[in-house]
């Protein structure tokens, strides 16, 4: 029998750190630093493949110079770089106030 896939939702607060880092069933955003350095590690190692995915910056050498930043937001690029890592499957939203 197959395992029927996991869906959950989750809502949080844009602030440029902690959406990711909710994921996980402790629901505990303490870890975004952590999270953030593993995407920005992943997406340095393997620049050719998630260039594509590069919308803001005009490489991946500017995307982390800014990323690095604590506070940044996330873009398609690191979205897709965490679920790179994470082997999961997100889906983003973006709802108006």
């Amino acid at each position: 029998m197959r395992n029927k896939a996991q869906r959950r939702e989750i809502v949080a607060r844009g602030d440029g750190n902690r959406a990711i880092s909710l994921w996980d069933d402790t629901n505990n955003d303490q870890n975004h630093d952590e999270i953030r350095s593993l995407v920005n590690q992943i997406t340095a190692l393997f620049p050719d493949k998630f260039e594509p995915c590069l919308f803001q910056a005009p490489s991946v050498a500017l995307h982390l110079a800014k990323s690095t930043r604590s506070g940044t937001w996330a873009e398609t690029v690191d979205i897709v770089a965490c679920a790179t890592f994470s082997a999961m499957h997100f889906c983003v939203f973006d709802v108006p106030n």
